[in-house]
């Protein structure tokens, strides 16, 4: 019908409408590579006149390479796109012609070409050749010529390479003609010392690595002499500078201790007032000349440090020795480092420079009172909860520091047995919770250990009860005590003594726990060894002396100061650790305990 007839007509009609689009798009494009090949053909033919008649030492190699490279190109889409003709053979083989001729141009024009290169090539392609001023590229495009090609490319290369190297030890050298040691006044002092020197020894390694890497390489040969120049000097520095931080490190160490006249040490402080005079004076030329590479490369610098660094070395261990004479004659002094030895040594003649060490010394000393009126004596010791125990018997810091130290530990041993006595005789005249708030935390702790042991050890020698009974009677005592020491903590005590009984509660509760063991295994000897595993305290009448005892072990109360310090929770882990150690005291080897308890 007409609607369908109308239908196909339209559809033929645009169908013929692409077709010519397409047609049209394909005739440009051929115009196009037509005219692309005329003008790439005007255009070679021009600049082919131009640059084989331009001097060489006017040609821009990076603009030769690029116009090849386009010229390349078009010549691969021409070659694609029309159809065979005669004028893109020729053109192409006229450009891969003058191609073949680009290493020769590039070589003769490399800047790095030296005279020693330019003789290799005046033998290479003539005398006339290289030493034309005015040489055309067109000589450089004859087969006299281009037979050299990779000759002449080897000679442009090693002149690269060897450039390449000129390069990098002129960036050595350039870099240690500016690099200066940092060279500061010593706090105040006539002269001088040196800070920085990780920054000279990161461009000291860098500067060796980078020698070692030109030393390698097989283009080395016309600088070679250079290098090992180079490289003997920074092997000189690299020793110097290791020996100046030795020197410097040594010097500045023993200088605060020789400058007090409180070290007995003659002869030494001879030695370094000789090796101070030389360092002063090389600090001297250091500063006025801070060139790290001058400072550190001069003739006998570096024997001058060697020399100090060896009588350093050696009055570092006649101080090692002096310092052992001490420590031997007061052998706490071992838990102090030289630094803090050699501080009490150097200001001996006052005593209190004693006090920021004494932590270190003694087990709780933390201050000791000095009076320095009518004379200078020492009265009580604090701990660091701020106890204070008065000494029986005052001490004079006198004479040199070990001697009136080991008078200050005698003290506080007496001192210590002292108050024992005292609280041992007390406690039968007084009532427990009035007697615990009059003596040393110390003293509480260890006199209740002695009477809970001895309240044991009476409930086995009773004969009007049976032990089990006296044991049990022992427990409710125990814990009508303990009722009553809880009602300490709620009252306003000194905070000393809230920390004594903190402790003393910790204690008890234990020896509450050991009565309830003894009752549930039927102890009623006092051999039984569930009562001699314990950690027991007593006093020996005989020996007037307090003794520890566990098991078969015996052992005498040392009577070190310990203050308020606070108990831990005693676990039956704990009894065993304790049990273990003293069992290893008595057979007379040690014990390894660790962790908080």
């Amino acid at each position: 019908d007409y609607k369908t007839l109308n239908k196909y007509r339209r559809a033929d009609v645009v169908i013929s409408l692409q077709t010519v689009q397409n047609e049209l798009s394909d005739i440009e494009h051929d115009i196009n590579l037509r005219k692309l090949l005329w003008e790439s053909q005007q255009n070679w033919t021009k600049l082919y006149k131009e640059w084989t008649n331009t001097p060489l030492e006017a040609i821009n190699v990076d603009v030769l390479q690029r116009e090849m490279n386009k010229f390349t190109q078009n010549i691969y889409m021409l070659e694609k796109g029309l159809p065979q003709n005669d004028i893109i053979p020729t053109l192409k083989y006229s450009i891969i012609e003058f191609k073949k001729s680009l290493p020769v141009i590039i070589a003769f024009r490399n800047p790095h070409l030296k005279q020693r290169h330019f003789d290799q090539l005046r033998v290479l392609v003539g005398k006339d050749i290289v030493d034309d001023e005015g040489l055309k590229l067109k000589k450089l495009l004859t087969p006299e010529i281009l037979q050299h090609t990779d000759p002449i490319t080897d000679i442009s290369s090693l002149a690269s390479n060897e450039a390449a190297l000129e390069t990098m030890l002129n960036k050595v050298i350039e870099r240690w003609r500016h690099l200066d040691f940092r060279v500061v006044t010593h706090h105040g002092k006539e002269t001088f010392i040196i800070t920085g020197f990780e920054e000279i020894l990161q461009h000291l390694e860098e500067s060796q690595v980078t020698m070692t890497t030109i030393k390698s390489s097989r283009y080395i040969n016309p600088i070679k002499q250079q290098v090992d120049e180079w490289d003997k000097r920074l092997t000189l520095l690299a020793k110097t500078v290791d020996e100046w931080i030795a020197c410097q490190r040594r010097w500045l160490y023993l200088e605060q201790i020789f400058s007090t006249p409180d070290i007995q040490l003659v002869q030494e402080t001879k030695i370094f007032s000789q090796i101070e005079k030389s360092w002063k004076e090389l600090m001297r030329k250091t500063e006025q000349q801070p060139n790290a590479l001058k400072a550190g490369t001069t003739p006998g610098t570096l024997e001058l440090l060697q020399t100090n660094n060896i009588q350093m070395e050696k009055i570092q261990r006649a101080l090692e020795d002096y310092l052992e004479t001490k420590r031997l004659a007061f052998p706490r002094l071992y838990f102090l480092s030289n630094e803090d030895l050699l501080d009490i040594l150097s200001h001996s003649k006052d005593a209190s420079c004693v006090q920021p060490h004494l932590r270190k010394c003694f087990a709780n000393i933390y201050y000791l009172e000095i009076v320095k009126q009518p004379m200078e004596i020492v009265t009580y010791m604090q701990s660091v909860e701020g106890e204070i125990v008065n000494f029986p018997k005052t001490v004079r810091p006198r004479g040199v520091v070990e001697q009136w130290l080991n008078s200050v530990e005698t003290a506080m041993y007496d001192a210590v047995k002292h108050h024992m006595k005292l609280g041992l005789a007390d406690i039968k005249q007084s009532d427990y919770i009035e007697w615990i708030q009059k003596h040393p935390g110390q003293v509480v702790l260890t006199i209740s250990q002695v009477l809970y042991s001895r309240e044991v050890n009476s409930t086995f020698n009773a004969t009007n009860s049976s032990p089990h009974s006296s044991l049990l009677d022992a427990l409710n005592k125990m814990i009508t005590t303990i009722n009553n020491v809880c009602l300490l903590v709620f009252m306003h005590l000194e905070q000393t003594k809230l920390l004594t009984v903190e402790a003393l509660l910790t204690l008890q509760v234990h020896w509450r726990d050991i009565f309830e063991s003894l009752i549930k295994h039927n102890v009623k000897n006092k051999h039984d060894f569930e009562w001699q595993r314990q950690l027991r305290y007593d006093w020996s009448d005989k020996d007037t002396n307090f003794q520890i005892l566990q098991s078969n072990g015996v052992f005498q109360y040392g009577y070190e100061y310990l203050g308020c310090s606070s108990r831990l929770v005693v676990t039956p882990l704990t009894d065993r650790c304790y049990l273990t150690l003293t069992g290893a005291l008595k057979l007379n080897v040690g014990g390894a305990p660790a962790g908080p308890a």
